[in-house]
Formats: C-alpha cells, sequence, structure tokens
C-alpha cells in the first residue's frame, strides 16, 4: 500500500467519525427542542389549571357578595350603570338563577366591575364573541371560557346532556351551571377543541377524580376521540388515550354555586 493510498483511507476513517458525531449532536438538538416543548405545554396547563380555579373563585365571591350570578343578575345597571353598556337592556340579566346564551359575556363583565377580574371586557348584544375582548384569555393562547347549564335527562345526574336553556320541568334533576372552555376558531367563533385526551386526562387526575363524567372537570360525550361513550345509567366512560394526538377535547368545570 503506498503512503497516498493510507492517507486517503485515513481521511474517510475521519469523516465516518465525524458524520457520527454530527449525526449524535442533531439527535441531542432534536431531543432537547422535545423536551424544551412538553415543559413548556406542561407549564401552560398548570397556569391553565389556575385559570380555572381563578374563574371558580371569582364566581363564588361575586354570588357571595351580591346574591346572584354574575351576568344573571337583574340589577348590575343599577351598580354599574354606563360602565357596564348603554343601557340596562344590554347590561342585565333576567335573574333567574343560571347564566346562559347572552348572559355569559355579561357574566365576564360584571366580574370585571366587580374587580373579581383584572380583564377589561365589553359588552355586545349579540353571539359574537372574542377572545380578549369579549372573553377573558387563558393561559393557552385564543383559550376562553363560555357559561352554560348542564341540562341533565335520564335518571343518573352523572350523565350530561349539555344544554343552553335549564328546563327543570322535564329534567329529574336540578339543571346545573358549568364553565365550558374551548378555542377560537377563526374571527370570533369559541368552538373548538384545543386539548388532548391525555392532557384533559392530566388536568382532571391532578384537580378532580380522573374520570370523564363525573366530578367537576368533564368531558363531552359528544367529541369523538377524547372518551369513550357511558354505558346508560352509568358514568363509566373513560378518557381514549389511544387518540391522544389531536387537539379535540373540551373541557367542562361544574360549578358548585347555591
Amino acid at each position: 500500500m503506498t503512503i497516498n493510498s493510507k492517507k486517503l483511507n485515513m481521511n474517510k476513517g475521519f469523516t465516518l467519525i465525524e458524520l457520527s458525531i454530527v449525526m449524535i449532536i442533531i439527535a441531542l438538538i432534536i431531543g432537547g427542542v422535545l423536551v424544551g416543548q412538553n415543559l413548556i405545554r406542561s407549564a401552560e396547563l398548570n397556569s391553565f389549571i389556575k385559570d380555572i380555579q381563578k374563574f371558580d373563585s371569582a364566581v363564588k365571591g361575586f354570588q357571595a357578595q351580591y346574591n346572584q350570578l354574575p351576568g344573571d343578575m337583574d340589577r348590575a345597571y343599577d351598580y354599574w350603570d354606563s360602565e357596564c353598556a348603554t343601557e340596562a337592556g344590554f347590561c342585565n340579566g333576567d335573574g333567574n338563577g343560571y347564566i346562559v346564551l347572552l348572559e355569559s359575556p355579561r357574566a365576564w363583565k360584571h366580574l370585571s366591575l366587580a374587580k373579581y377580574i383584572n380583564d377589561a371586557i365589553a359588552v355586545r348584544n349579540d353571539e359574537i364573541l372574542c377572545v380578549t375582548e369579549d372573553l377573558p384569555q387563558t393561559a393557552i393562547s385564543n383559550t376562553a371560557s363560555l357559561f352554560t347549564v348542564d341540562n341533565r335527562y335520564g335518571p343518573n345526574p352523572s350523565l350530561y346532556n349539555y344544554g343552553e336553556t335549564p328546563d327543570a320541568a322535564s329534567s329529574t334533576v336540578t339543571p346545573g351551571q358549568m364553565m365550558l372552555f374551548e378555542k377560537q376558531r377563526g374571527e370570533c367563533s369559541i368552538q373548538e377543541g384545543f386539548l388532548t385526551s391525555e392532557q384533559l386526562y392530566l388536568i382532571d387526575s391532578k384537580i378532580d377524580d380522573g374520570l370523564a363524567y363525573s366530578g367537576k372537570v368533564l368531558n363531552s360525550q359528544n367529541v369523538e376521540g377524547c372518551s369513550t361513550s357511558a354505558s346508560d345509567g352509568e358514568d363509566n366512560g373513560e378518557y381514549d388515550l389511544a387518540n391522544s394526538g389531536n387537539n379535540l377535547c373540551v373541557l367542562y368545570w361544574r360549578l358548585k354555586v347555591d
């Protein structure tokens, strides 16, 4: 073997070693990025949990102070006048004990005026609602909460048929007040999932019972890929962790209000 051949073989060897080092460095960088993304998402979910608890406390504090629910309060205009809206009809609720429909953005306005939340909230008399303008944004970007009522039909109060208005005459139990967390889709339309089934399960396990259809953290049975269907008369549905790759899931938070 000539001297030149030895040098050529040595150069090839060094090239392979260098390539291996580069591949290792790339793998470490990718791994670091993925770990960093997971840490960021975990911190985001923890902040989101704090938002849920903050909103829950705000509603309870408001009710304790004014003896009515925010948004449903039928004399809100007497307290805040033009700070609330241009006229009483755009500020007051109907006082029936539930926050529904257009009372939902008014609830956030009432909470803001009463200093239970720091967000500046506008009031519209329509169903077009924008995150940050009409609804306070959570720690998860473009995600907010609407108030809705759980119309629970049938013998088992743990199975949920989410409605917009209470109908106690046709329900076997008293409708419950809920907060529905969703993501803004397009221009001012709050109606999109934002959590994977695994993320929703982790939140539920951390602050509730880890069950999809019981406790305070709830999943909608109408969203495929988030949880399995419960049996008739049971609350045995489970989170569908096999489909944890898609952000399909919404989160319902059951408010314990008197």
